[in-house]
């Protein structure tokens, strides 16, 4: 033990020399990293005053576009007015008309330098230049026209709208927008005063037109001598025009055609014009024929045209409106109608375009911009045309939480702002943020509808859940859209209710008596009222097979695709015509039930798994033989025996036809006057539905019924059977004295009247603050959206996602309205869209169209000259020529 003393002490003073050399180890490393930070920090604070120098130059530049004076050694200045570091800019030539800002930043003795080259202007710097910039791709595109509609209020007075062209002659004639209170939106186009002349103003969108529509609204502040007013399939030069036109003479009404400048009348009418009096006239052509029609306003449409010719002198062109003479003309309204389409007299008609005026539009990537496109005094620019490369900034969410959470509006997860209502101040989502309605579903899917399902009975009939219901949709023009594909799988009907989706099964019929969308309720709907928690989703070109089981959608419904024979019981069970019993069979080739009856004898099947009262049950019956002449065909519902249900008899010739009865029997207690519609032994299908539901619980029970034959009422009936109203049973389709087949059993609930299915607007969603989200931003509704951030720099809408329109309506006042900036760190997806301000998108910005986009110049709303609060600063050395182009 003594010898090992020695040993232990120097093990002590190994293991303190090891730990005094570690201290100083980490004593050095943290006092390096300590300074490292303090380098960071300062080199980032003078990076920031650079960037101040940046900004205070560009203040200057707003004011004087020539300002070169720079600054040396200005002061930067803390909230509490604490001087933290200097800036020195100095400004020099770069080369034509580009000129360059150096500017230096000053943080205790640490220095950063940003280089600015900019193209110096006469007027006020853009919007960051560009309304529109997206990093990557730009696709603007507007619908094939069918038909427009202008009332002139959309463009800026004072000037030639934008997307027409003046043409023939043009020297001392104007056609510009003035303003009327009494006009249909305000504001006309107004020919001035010109030389004698003839005239035009065309519309760009008809260039080349061939079958062509033009209705105008007009007056003339004299009717004195000749006036050439309305033009279409024209073309040439002034003296050698070539059209067809309306015009007016000394109380004559002309359809002329002009060629070469030598005008040759087609046809006239005496008819009266007055002196500024408003009247309508509508010219068209259609292949070779030519037609107008004239009458005064505030008097309805003649049904027949004026005129109608037939000539094909002329077979493209363009169309519009001029004048001939020295007079003022007022256009109030002026649509087209385009490929036989007509030209619609309202607002509502008005189709999807895109209309873009002031300033620039800049993509990083490439850029479609369609012909169909108006745009105004707008410059296009991107990477794949030579333009330069620009590197978007982004935003700090923080800041806009923190500002949210004092009104308690800082929300985790997702978060709708409901139609019909109002919101303020400051917002910030963590999840998506659905606005005009209920959170969205699937983002997947890119539309949708909402349902509102009325119960129509107002005598204290419920509407049972499991109920069966129908949308009446065009899936063609949606399909002819782009928005639905042709297999209808992205045709989706969901429940919202509490939050939670539930997708429904859905089947879409085909044939005439059921066409539509069908679903399934999920709930009672008490007698007369509504419920809005259905919604069809679609427009998912990649969608899976939907949920779509027929009887998860009906009580019943069966399509013989395979032999299911044995589900039913199969034999006799009403009483048509004779004592005999007769079976049907599978037919395997035309996949349906065969049956063959003989003269005495019935062949049915009864659906014993069916227990209901209020039913509606439907099939499709070819008969291609009788015995010996006439036969019998029964839809039987409330079966219980042979001699207790309710029916709907239709004979082949013979017997009264159709007829409501009870019992089974063809011949017994007859609840209607006979009918005399019989079907024919021809081998064809008919759609035969019979239905027999409540139709009041007010005093006695009371049940309708009705008779269908190809979706036409033959018959129809109340309170048949007198206490079998209330009965409920079985369900049996039976033949007799035929030989035929038996197709497409459908079998679901029914009431009188039925409950109808609509879709209702969604919207009316107004927010007058900052919405900053970190998910995806959804507006949907055609009850209008407005959001406004107007009232300083704050933007309208930020998102770290994506923003999309879904389903928005297409015309004011209802289309959405946006005040201010609104900003994607990823895509952005719109159609159908009025903004006064600025669109920025990291990635992509899309649009099919009808889209107004014009440029705020209020300073305030200008983040060139005013960023927003939380945005980053950009980065050091960055190029900025293109981008801000100060033109």
């Amino acid at each position: 033990m003594k010898k090992n003393s020695g040993f232990a002490i120097i093990y002590v003073l190994l293991v303190l020399f090891v730990l005094f050399a570690l201290s100083l180890l980490i004593s050095n490393i943290t006092k390096k990293s300590i300074e490292l930070s303090i380098s960071e920090t300062a080199k980032k604070q003078a990076f920031y005053i650079a960037e101040a120098g940046i900004e205070y130059s560009k203040k200057e530049l707003a004011a004087d576009p020539a300002w070169n004076t720079g600054f040396s050694n200005f002061p930067f200045v803390n909230s509490l007015g604490e001087t933290i570091g200097y800036f020195n800019v100095s400004i020099e030539t770069a080369g034509a008309n580009i000129s360059k800002i150096t500017s230096v930043g000053n943080y205790k003795n640490y220095y950063d330098t940003i280089v600015f080259f900019y193209e110096p202007s006469l007027n006020t710097p853009a919007m960051f230049n560009h309304l529109i910039l997206a990093d990557s791709g730009i696709n603007i595109s507007a619908d094939a026209l069918i038909s427009y509609y202008t009332d002139f209020s959309e463009y800026p007075t004072g000037q030639m709208p934008a997307g027409w062209t003046h043409r023939w002659a043009t020297a001392g004639i104007t056609f510009t927008i003035a303003n009327d209170a009494f006009a249909t939106g305000g504001k006309v186009l107004r020919k001035t005063l010109s030389n004698d002349l003839r005239t035009m103003l065309s519309f760009n969108l008809a260039d080349g037109s061939q079958d062509i529509e033009i209705l105008a609204k007009h007056k003339f502040s004299s009717v004195a001598a000749q006036i050439d007013y309305l033009f279409i399939r024209a073309s040439g030069n002034s003296g050698s025009e070539n059209n067809y036109s309306a015009i007016y003479l000394a109380g004559i009404i002309y359809l002329a055609r002009r060629t070469n400048g030598i005008v040759a009348v087609l046809s006239s009418t005496g008819y009266v014009l007055a002196n500024d009096t408003y009247y309508w006239t509508r010219l068209r052509a259609q292949g070779n024929n030519i037609r107008m029609k004239i009458w005064q306003d505030g008097l309805p449409e003649p049904g027949a045209w004026t005129f109608s010719v037939i000539d094909n002198t002329h077979i493209s062109g363009w169309a519009g409106v001029g004048n001939l003479n020295n007079r003022q003309t007022d256009f109030d309204v002026v649509s087209f109608g385009f490929n036989g389409a007509t030209a619609p007299s309202t607002h509502s008609a008005k189709p999807l375009l895109c209309y873009l005026e002031g300033n620039n539009v800049h993509s990083n990537d490439t850029m479609i911009i369609s012909p169909n496109a108006i745009t105004n005094a707008v410059n296009f620019t991107s990477v794949d045309t030579g333009d330069s490369y620009v590197n978007i900034t982004s935003f700090d969410t923080n800041g806009y939480r923190n500002e949210a959470l004092p009104f308690g509006q800082a929300i985790a997860g997702n978060f709708a702002f409901l139609e019909n209502t109002n919101y303020f101040n400051q917002w910030y989502i963590s999840g998506d943020a659905t606005i005009g309605g209920v959170p969205w579903w699937n983002k997947n899917y890119r539309r949708r509808f909402k349902l509102r399902v009325t119960n129509n009975n107002t005598q204290n009939v419920n509407v049972q859940s499991g109920y069966s219901v129908r949308l009446d949709l065009d899936t063609t023009s949606l399909i002819n859209a782009g928005l639905l594909r042709a297999d209808l799988r992205d045709l989706r009907v969901v429940r919202y209710n509490a939050g939670i989706y539930t997708e429904l099964h859905r089947v879409y019929m085909t044939n005439e008596a059921d066409r539509g969308l069908w679903f399934r309720l999920q709930e009672n709907i008490a007698a007369g009222n509504s419920i809005e928690n259905y919604y069809v989703y679609y427009a998912n070109p990649s969608a899976g097979i939907p949920p779509a089981d027929s009887n998860q959608v009906f009580l019943w419904y069966d399509d013989f695709s395979v032999n299911s024979l044995a589900t039913y019981n199969n034999g006799r069970h009403l009483d048509l015509h004779g004592a005999g019993t007769s079976f049907m069979s599978y037919d395997p080739v035309i996949r349906a039930l065969y049956f063959d009856t003989g003269d005495n004898s019935d062949a049915g099947i009864r659906l014993n798994f069916i227990d209901e009262q209020n039913v509606l049950i439907q099939c499709d019956v070819a008969v291609n033989l009788t015995y010996p002449n006439s036969g019998t065909f029964a839809l039987s519902t409330k079966y219980r025996t042979d001699n207790n249900n309710v029916l709907a008899h239709i004979s082949n010739g013979v017997y009264n036809s159709p007829q409501i009865g009870t019992d089974g029997t063809r011949n017994g207690a007859i609840a209607d006057p006979p009918g005399d519609f019989y079907f024919p032994d021809d081998g064809n299908f008919y759609t035969f539905t019979f239905a027999s539901g409540e139709s009041s619980r007010i005093g006695p029970s009371r049940s309708d019924y009705f008779f269908w034959v190809n979706n036409i009422l033959r018959a129809s009936a109340t309170n048949v059977g007198g206490g079998k109203s209330n009965n409920d049973g079985n369900v049996v389709f039976e033949a007799s004295q035929q030989r035929g087949w038996l197709d497409n059993i459908l079998v679901r609930r029914f009431i009188s009247p039925e409950p109808t299915v609509s879709i209702v607007p969604e919207g009316n969603t107004n927010i007058n603050g900052t919405l900053c989200v970190a998910g995806d931003v959804i507006i949907v509704g055609l009850n209008g959206i407005n959001i406004s951030k107007s009232s300083d720099t704050y933007p309208a809408i930020v998102t770290k996602g994506n923003i999309y329109f879904n389903g928005t309506a297409v015309t004011d006042p209802y289309r959405p309205n946006i005040y201010g900036l609104i900003f994607a760190d990823r895509n952005i997806d719109i159609d159908n869209l009025k903004i006064n301000g600025s669109i920025y998108s990291g990635r992509f910005i899309k649009t099919r169209g009808n889209i107004d986009v014009r440029f705020e110049t209020a300073a305030n709303c200008n983040p060139f000259l005013n960023p927003p609060p939380y945005f980053y600063l950009s980065p050091s050395a960055v190029i900025y020529k293109k981008w801000l182009n100060l033109k």
